[in-house]
């Protein structure tokens, strides 16, 4: 086995300092990287049965006094802001019961947790808790076009920009009426008619 010389000797543990020392570095920042996560998450596992029990609340109260839910009153009434019913809805926060899954052993196919302070902790993720909020609302806003109760411009508006509705521009036959949203598209149509 042939040693190094110590200038070299020197230089080769100089190297591995700086490779150690800028690892360290990168562990550091994670750590600090995922502590800032932690602490930016609003909610925990914990919340979940408050959440639920918060919104289940909301909705039976606006039912028997027949109030609109709003996106704004489930957050509200759960004690977050709009924008973190958002992540939740959009599954940003599902990441969360993931997590608490694989640190505890928990198998996927385990609905419900009890904890070693005996508390049970549904395990379900936030984008399906927060699903069934944005229906409810949907429901009713779709329920007031159909019904023709409520303001239909308003409850068409909400549709359009909570839940993704559009105009439809394609003609259609009702009763052998040809109705066309676009005016182009109708003269367009009358022309051809004319001509047949």
């Amino acid at each position: 086995m042939a040693l190094l010389n110590p200038e070299k000797q020197a230089i080769q543990g100089a190297r591995l300092t700086a490779v150690s020392e800028a690892q360290k570095e990168i562990v550091k920042q994670a750590k600090a990287s995922a502590l800032a996560r932690r602490a930016a998450t609003p909610v925990s596992v914990h919340d979940i049965q408050r959440i639920i029990d918060c919104f289940d609340g909301y909705a039976l109260d606006c039912i028997n006094n027949r109030k609109p839910m709003t996106w704004a009153g489930f957050a509200l009434a759960a004690g977050i802001s709009g924008r973190t019913l958002d992540r939740m809805k959009n599954g940003e926060l599902d990441h969360i019961v993931e997590e608490y899954r694989i640190c505890n052993g928990i198998p996927d196919d385990v609905d419900t947790w009890i904890d070693e302070n005996g508390e049970e902790i549904p395990l379900i993720p936030w984008g399906q808790i927060v699903e069934k909020c944005a229906l409810l609302i949907q429901n009713q806003l779709e329920e007031n076009c159909y019904q023709l109760k409520g303001n239909q411009v308003g409850s068409i508006f909400g549709l359009k920009a909570k839940f993704g509705w559009q105009d439809d521009n394609v003609p259609k036959t009702q009763n052998n009426t040809l109705i066309v949203a676009d005016k182009d598209r109708a003269t367009e149509l009358l022309d051809m008619l004319q001509t047949q």
